[in-house]
């Protein structure tokens, strides 16, 4: 689910700053940014855990969230970074290409000879298109400290970001509907499914802008909600889970898979299920004390590792080495069910 639509105050473009519109509290600010993180990659964190192992994943579950801590942070401060030294263009007065070049910022030696990595271009766009500085994009940081090869390297990165995120999407969308047909003994190919899903698909990337799909954010936040509710109730009541009080249940479970192959997936699947680092900045710069957001993301970023932790060994737990990517598809053939991934399905195509 694209975690910029999990939030209505976030429904803009990916990658922007804004600074319009009232302050967040601490708690709003702490909430959203759970909301931003937390999205349809903790259907695949079961799977996760399965191809780690127990331990193994736990730990690097833990670790994966320290990383995406720092790389938030690293994009927050060039963010601050990029603004300031673009604020500085207006401030001293004169076009960005006289200033950027001859007072020695963006590249430039002591002697205001220009260098060719100094991305001007890129500095007054930003201020003839945005005088005031509210939006700052993830290409314009790029641009500004790095020059038109860095511009260059982020936009190829994401859309390969964007292409990698929509297929894990559609694969979730398109298990899910195939597994309700099969509950009703309709067996469907993928392609089959894949037909029926995206020309509805397509008709909702059509319009220059989704801003109108924004309330849909809070479905989207309710479904996932009863998506992992439903988990947790699957594997505590229905006699096909093997999960569980007793201690054996985890020490018969494997603390280490032993599977090069198997620890490769785990890291693709956590990494997946970090990634809103888009979204942190606009909360970021959307919260009523910069300072305290500082305190705020760690605290967050600590409460979903314990949610995926939790849930991904919980769910491995129920269903062993049958654990599927798509964790919808170990539950049942029960109309409650098939009404959850139906609802999430809609989430992730609309989202």
């Amino acid at each position: 689910m694209d975690a910029s639509s999990r939030s209505p105050s976030l429904a803009r473009s990916p990658g922007l700053v804004s600074v319009h519109g009232p302050r967040s509290s601490v708690c709003e600010s702490y909430s959203t940014t759970i909301k931003c993180i937390v999205g349809s990659g903790v259907l695949s964190l079961p799977y996760a855990i399965a191809c780690a192992g127990w331990l193994a994943g736990s730990v690097g579950l833990a670790l994966m969230a320290l990383f995406g801590y720092l790389t938030m942070r690293t994009i927050i401060d060039a963010v601050h970074l990029a603004r300031s030294r673009l604020r500085r263009h207006k401030v001293r007065g004169g076009s960005a290409v006289r200033y950027g070049v001859s007072s020695g910022y963006y590249g430039s030696d002591e002697r205001n000879e220009p260098s060719p990595d100094v991305e001007v271009e890129e500095v007054e766009r930003t201020l003839v298109a945005d005088p005031d500085l509210d939006t700052v994009g993830f290409t314009t940081v790029a641009g500004v400290c790095y020059g038109r090869m860095g511009r260059r390297i982020v936009d190829a990165v994401l859309v390969f970001a964007q292409m990698g995120c929509g297929t894990a999407f559609l694969s979730l969308v398109l298990t899910s509907v195939q597994a309700v047909f099969a509950s009703y003994g309709v067996q469907l190919h993928l392609a089959v499914v894949a037909c029926g899903v995206f020309p509805l698909v397509i008709l909702l990337a059509m319009p220059r802008s989704t801003t109108y799909l924004a309330p849909a954010a809070h479905l989207g936040n309710g479904t996932l909600l009863v998506c992992v509710g439903t988990l947790v109730y699957y594997g505590l009541t229905q006699p096909e889970s093997h999960f569980t009080f007793a201690r054996e249940t985890l020490t018969s479970l494997p603390a280490y898979s032993g599977s090069l192959h198997g620890l490769l997936l785990f890291v693709g699947i956590c990494a997946f299920s970090f990634a809103a680092h888009a979204e942190i900045v606009v909360v970021e710069a959307d919260a009523r004390s910069r300072r305290t957001y500082a305190v705020v993301l760690p605290l967050a970023i600590l409460t979903i590792a314990v949610l995926y932790v939790s849930v991904g060994a919980f769910v491995f737990a129920c269903f062993r080495e049958q654990t599927h990517p798509n964790a919808l598809l170990n539950l049942g053939d029960q109309i409650y069910v098939n009404i959850v991934r139906i609802a999430m399905s809609l989430t992730l195509i609309v989202n």
